[in-house]
């Protein structure tokens, strides 16, 4: 149901119903403002400890959950919900709970109040997919906007929504919740009569929440007038919806009574409480409010209590605090519906990061402090200060803009306190919220890095963050300037040879394998990463941390292949022992082992929605499965050797098969038929994949060549009429043209949909090199062993301009983004770049030692990047000229042949003649 339809009142006192009946197996009910109710790996482990301790359940249940988490301790605080409900909740309920006598309700509140609705999105898919066959029930209830109502009608045995309850019958419900509550008004409840109550139920137009908060509103004991509250809530002329105009009452209330001077500090209060990850006190709401330890939470508490209608305060001395109801601060986050009192979410985030940074940077001393135990802190801002800690990234990743305050008080934290940070957050125990926000900001960035390298020992020996840890920081690392020098002495151990330039490329080397790794698969999310080994075993890896998750065992010979299912719950491998397996994600089990092939399968394959897998094997066949059945649906004839690769189309109606006898075939998944015999390549086939759109295939081979394939075309396009070896190729902007650039001297304009030559271009007087298309496919520019560039117009195949300055042949050639300019590579060591309008040269690039072999311009157009047959890669301001960066790292005596940049332009790529690909970060 919508907001304020009463759905947690009805699990509550649906909770309240079974539990005096001796039903209730366990409840959680979700909500945003506490940290751990809105982790949605959080409500398995709660509800598993309820349906524990329940005496009404079997002892046996107990003792198969203490047996799960003996297997497995990491399970309640893994991410992996799958594994988690199967081993926690599933497995043991089937186990102990048959043949009870009845069904355990297990109740799940508010699913929408949880902070990822992706991972929602999974745990309800994980429920519904196993609720059919448990001995328990569920009743779930979220709003009709998260991935909830995906379920109805295929999952679902029943589904039941508020808001399409008859209006009548609410309003009853109403009415009836309205009167109780105002007998309890005493000597008022005679003023309120029940023409009253009816219109106020008339207002609150089906939303139990509505009714909830008038009746606060107008029962606050500060102001003591419920009859004339009462009436003004039903004498307002209400424009906007019921909701809406009761809020805009309450606020509009309070302000009216505030001295102009009190206005601001109440808005600031309202922010702290609608923006905190979590329930605040008083008195950390005061801290923060004042970014100084002697704020009084006193004032808090009483500013609060104006609002008690739309804030809850629990009774202790020190109460903690939080909005009411959901809808109140939706409501205030929204301007069309707030207005006036719109409070504009990355303004409230930016004055909590602006306290947090305010709170920590006073805190901390510039020296460690590794004796101080969070239990020598107990001071009147220890609860801001553990917030502080724990969200300040939280607030900051809020934030629509920083200012120059902001940037300064994050700056000194990022320069002085780090390393305090990290240890006090081990103390809290809350270490991994250091790695939940990896930020742009480079010292965050080094940070981070820092974190996952030394993860393991932090929280082992923290201690060690000042010593070890620092000792072998990069010499580039921004945190080694800021903490190593500061503690440079004669006392201070110093690492004298050995240390890295900058942090590697690597983030995580997965170890635990015994023998090679012979193939990996991301999980559809990316959360995850399958690999399969030689020594026989199955091995799933968090991505974030580098942690092993599961090892699977199955296979009695090594594996060769093994690929995800669409929707992540299976992976499949196959294996030199003949056999196919298909494991459950969650649990690491077998779910079925496939065999029918006469010898080792090479390559599986899932079909796009799941239902069934081919493989690929040295039997000369390919085989396809019913996933269902784990029966063999065909058996794929045609091949004359091994068959080494098999791939799905994207809509999945083909096959391709890629095999040694140096074909590749296409066949159709329905029917079994051979649909197309691609030939061409003149060396076993080793790797066979679909385009994303369907219409090609790439295949390689053995014979050192990669061949694309029309697969809406019996054969593929060839295009012949140069007379020497093609130096360059490129394809037009819009995919209708192919430029070529040929030892013998020309350039050829090809049309690609019917290979038909278009336009011969003439002009050089040796060997091209290289050819690029201008951004609007106007112009073409190539680049000769003759000393030239020259620019072509493409639809007349004109020679425009000839560009003279280099010494020595041009080996690369590419425009700028915006056209206006050519950069030039070539063996005289240079990089130029051309005014296209002048023809004449703005910069020349010096700093490469040999010929430089290949250049490309960043996305924005700002910067240039070359490589160079010295072995390295140069970055220029494309403006200035000037040298931004050099990148080492390809093997000596091997050029660089090839530079690109990543379409976001924080990466490139650059590909040397050692056979290696490089993938280089640009910000470090």
């Amino acid at each position: 149901g919508m907001a304020g339809t009463g759905k947690t009142t009805i699990a509550y006192s649906f909770c309240e119903y079974l539990l005096q009946q001796n039903f209730l197996g366990a409840s959680f009910f979700c909500s945003r403002a506490i940290e751990e109710t809105r982790q949605v790996h959080q409500i398995i482990p709660t509800i598993v400890n309820t349906l524990a301790s329940n005496q009404h359940l079997p002892t046996r249940l107990t003792s198969s959950i203490i047996d799960a988490l003996a297997h497995d301790d990491n399970l309640a605080n893994t991410a992996m919900l799958e594994k988690q409900c199967q081993a926690l909740l599933f497995d043991p309920v089937k186990i102990s709970m048959q043949g009870l006598g009845f069904f355990p309700i297990i109740i799940i509140d508010a699913l929408d109040e949880c902070s990822d609705l992706e991972q929602v999105h999974r745990f309800l898919q994980t429920l519904f997919r196993h609720a059919p066959s448990l001995p328990v029930k569920f009743f779930v209830s979220s709003r009709p906007e998260t991935e909830h109502q995906r379920y109805r009608a295929a999952h679902l045995h029943h589904s039941f929504i508020l808001h399409n309850i008859e209006r009548d019958l609410v309003k009853a419900d109403i009415t009836k919740y309205l009167n109780d509550k105002f007998s309890s008004l005493n000597t008022y409840s005679q003023e309120i009569s029940d023409n009253d109550v009816n219109a106020l139920a008339e207002q609150a137009d089906k939303l139990f929440i509505f009714a909830a908060t008038a009746y606060k509103f107008i029962s606050d004991p500060l102001i003591n007038d419920p009859h004339g509250r009462l009436q003004l809530l039903l004498e307002s002329d209400w424009e906007t919806s019921p909701l809406d105009s009761l809020y805009s009452q309450i606020i509009g209330d309070l302000f009216a009574r505030l001295r102009p001077s009190q206005h601001m500090s109440m808005q600031h209060v309202i922010r702290i409480i609608i923006a905190a990850s979590e329930p605040l006190t008083s008195q950390c709401i005061a801290s923060l409010l004042m970014g100084d330890m002697s704020a009084n939470g006193d004032t808090v508490k009483r500013q609060v209590e104006a609002l008690q209608s739309v804030f809850y305060m629990t009774p202790e001395d020190i109460p903690q605090i939080s909005p009411f109801h959901a809808s109140f601060p939706d409501f205030l986050s929204q301007e069309s519906r707030s207005k006036q009192y719109f409070l504009e979410s990355g303004q409230s985030h930016h004055m909590l990061t602006r306290q947090c940074f305010t709170l920590l940077n006073g805190f901390f001393t510039t020296k460690q402090f590794v004796s101080i135990h969070p239990s020598t802190l107990i001071t009147p801002t220890s609860d801001a200060l553990r917030y502080s800690s724990s969200f300040w990234a939280f607030h900051l990743s809020g934030c629509n803009d920083i200012d120059v305050e902001v940037q300064n008080l994050l700056s000194w934290f990022l320069k002085n306190h780090i390393l305090h940070w990290l240890e006090y957050l081990h103390y809290l125990g809350q270490l991994h919220i250091a790695g939940r926000y990896p930020s742009l900001l480079s010292l965050v960035v080094d940070a981070h890095r820092f974190l996952l390298e030394n993860y393991d020992m932090i929280s082992k020996h923290p201690e060690e963050l000042y010593r070890s840890a620092l000792l072998w920081l990069p010499n580039n690392s921004e945190m080694r300037s800021h903490y190593v020098t500061q503690r440079s002495s004669a006392h201070w151990p110093q690492v004298i040879k050995g240390l890295h330039l900058t942090w590697g490329v690597t983030q995580h080397t997965l170890t635990g394998h015994a023998h090679g790794v012979a193939c990996i698969a991301f999980s559809p999310l990316g959360q995850h990463i399958a690999s399969a080994s030689d020594d026989r075993t199955l091995r799933i890896w968090d991505t974030a941390t580098g942690q092993q998750k599961q090892m699977m065992k199955g296979h009695s010979k090594p594996l060769s292949c093994v690929k995800y299912s669409p929707d992540g719950w299976h992976i499949a491998t196959c294996a030199n022992d003949r056999t196919v397996i298909i494991w459950d994600t969650a649990t690491g089990h077998e779910e079925q082992v496939l065999k029918g092939h006469l010898k080792v399968v090479s390559s599986v394959a899932y079909s796009p929605d799941g239902k069934y897998i081919a493989s690929a094997s040295h039997d000369k066949t390919v085989r396809i499965w019913d996933i269902a059945t784990g029966y063999q649906d065909q058996v794929l004839n045609g091949h004359l050797d091994r068959v080494l690769s098999v791939a799905y189309s994207p809509d999945g109606n083909y096959i391709a098969s890629a095999s040694a006898d140096k074909t590749v075939i296409v066949w159709d998944a329905v029917t079994g038929q051979q649909k197309q015999c691609f030939e061409g390549h003149s060396l076993p086939l080793h790797c066979v994949v679909y385009s994303p759109d369907g219409q090609h295939i790439a295949s390689g081979s053995d014979d050192q060549t990669i061949r694309i394939w029309d697969t809406t075309a019996v054969q593929k396009e060839l295009f012949e009429h140069h007379s020497g070896m093609v130096m360059s190729v490129t394809y037009s902007h819009c995919g209708q043209h192919i430029v070529s650039a040929s030892d013998d001297r020309t350039v050829r304009i090809w049309d690609t949909t019917t290979g038909q030559q278009e336009h011969l271009l003439k002009g050089h007087t040796d060997s091209v090199r290289s050819v690029a298309y201008s951004p609007d496919d106007q112009h073409i520019a190539s680049g000769s062993a003759d000393k030239s560039v020259r620019i072509w117009e493409v639809a007349t195949g004109h020679q425009k301009q000839v560009l003279n300055g280099h010494l020595h042949w041009v080996s690369s050639v590419v425009y700028s983004p915006d056209g206006q300019h050519i950069a030039t590579a070539s063996s005289d060591k240079t990089v130029i770049i051309w005014d296209i309008t002048t023809g004449h040269q703005e910069q020349v690039l010096k700093g490469h030692l040999d010929w430089v072999a290949s250049v490309a311009y960043s996305p924005n157009g700002q910067h240039i990047v070359s490589g160079s047959d010295d072995q390295t890669i140069i970055i220029w301001d494309a403006v200035t000229g000037q040298q931004e960066q050099q990148l080492g790292g390809h093997s000596e005596w091997f050029t660089v042949q090839s530079v690109a940049y990543s379409p976001d332009g924080q990466h490139i790529a650059s590909h040397s003649k050692d056979n290696v690909i490089t993938i280089w970060n640009v910000a470090t």
